[in-house]
């Protein structure tokens, strides 16, 4: 006989939610009888629970509880064979559908060290990743506990419980990926998909220890500040300019900047006394030295023609004196850096006959009168050396002295 105000339940059953996010529901009351229907949706199933302890668990369909459905369940409450007496059991319908729409994301920035360009910089990535019940009874014990008739719980509430794990992952995992691999933050966005892969094989087993198994673990992105990118933008346009320049790429560089500073803040006068200095030092290296030399070079010629007895031969040792505008020149220098007259001196012609110096355009000597041209031989015709007295080819008599 059913007790007075006892509500005896004869239809069990659960429709779900709209958006059918739903992952487990506690059905509102615990007084059951045999005979009663249990309703499983597709996609569902039904767990009798008894203090505590997970005993059966019914699939999809309609199910008049008797003793032979829920053999453990009437054996546990002792009913007899046949009665009617009500029994007092709990029953939580599970989803047993794929959850895919579950999101994560870092709540901090990673920070991490640009294995190629050597800058700090601060990482976010976020994705998503599918869930699903695999052991009923471990789940029930871990996670859900004590809920009170009625309760629905959703898949987003059980999200904050495995947060931690997801996190501690990516962090791990992205950072070490990154240093190992030396993967530039330039390139990482194409190597989201093995990192994701990475992330799977890490956590999957930490989700199995409260009954759930994890389907698959996806990153759909992975973001740096703007400030970091301009960072790493820098270098690339410094590099660039590097190559540009060569091998000799920092002195070039250097040699750059004392120009410009020189230019502006001291004159010319002042950059050419600096450029002598710098050309002694440094060597004047590659084509921009050179540069450097034809600058500071002219200028000095240039002070030359207005302060001779500053600059004249007596003021260097071994110094050259241009005849023309008396710009004191290197030893050996062959023309003038001051006004570029030649420097080198001709070669003088010498009277075969008083080995006097003449002048290289000269014809005659100029203390003899020696002719200093060529002559021919009046007999044969033959070509003769200057100042010969007899034909080198007939011995005829060229001339007198």
């Amino acid at each position: 006989m059913r007790g007075v105000g006892v509500a005896i339940i004869d239809r069990i059953k659960f429709d779900g939610t709209a958006d059918g996010k739903w992952l487990l529901h506690k059905y509102p009351g615990e007084q059951f009888v045999l005979g009663s229907q249990l309703i499983v949706g597709e996609g569902q199933l039904a767990i009798f629970v008894k203090g505590g302890r997970a005993l059966d668990f019914l699939g999809p369909g309609t199910h008049t509880l008797s003793t032979g459905n829920i053999p453990v369940l009437l054996k546990l409450v002792n009913l007899p064979f046949g009665s009617q007496t009500p029994f007092t059991a709990e029953v939580y319908f599970v989803n047993t559908t794929l959850n895919m729409d579950l999101k994560w994301g870092t709540e901090s920035p990673i920070q991490i060290v640009d294995p190629v360009y050597r800058v700090r910089i601060n990482a976010r990535a976020n994705g998503q990743y599918t869930l699903r019940i695999a052991d009923y009874s471990l789940f029930l014990t871990q996670l859900v506990g004590t809920r009170r008739s009625g309760t629905t719980l959703m898949f987003q509430d059980f999200v904050p419980n495995f947060r931690g794990i997801i996190l501690n992952s990516i962090d791990t995992i992205l950072a070490q990926y990154i240093v190992e691999h030396r993967v530039s933050v330039l390139e990482i966005r194409t190597k989201q998909k093995e990192i994701g892969v990475l992330c799977y094989e890490e956590m999957k087993d930490e989700f199995t220890k409260f009954g759930m198994e994890m389907v698959n673990f996806f990153v759909n992105s992975i973001n740096f500040p703007d400030e970091d990118m301009e960072a790493i933008n820098e270098i690339l346009q410094r590099k660039a300019e590097f190559d540009i320049l060569g091998d000799q790429r920092y002195a070039t560089e250097r040699q750059f900047d004392v120009m410009e500073n020189f230019s502006r803040n001291e004159g010319v006068s002042g950059m050419a006394n600096a450029g002598l200095g710098l050309g002694m030092g440094l060597g004047m290296v590659g084509p921009i030295g050179q540069a450097f030399s034809q600058i500071t070079g002219h200028t000095v010629g240039q002070q030359a023609q207005t302060a001779p007895a500053a600059t004249g031969a007596a003021g260097t040792a071994g110094a050259v004196a241009c005849p023309q505008c008396h710009h004191a020149n290197a030893p050996g220098a062959r023309f003038c850096s001051g006004c570029g007259n030649k420097l080198e001196a001709a070669p003088a012609r010498i009277c075969p006959k008083c080995q006097t110096e003449n002048d290289e355009q000269a014809k005659f000597c100029n203390h003899c009168g020696t002719s200093l041209g060529q002559t021919f031989c009046p007999q044969c015709g033959k070509s003769q050396s200057p100042g010969a007295r007899f034909c080198n080819e007939c011995g005829a008599t060229l001339g007198t002295e």
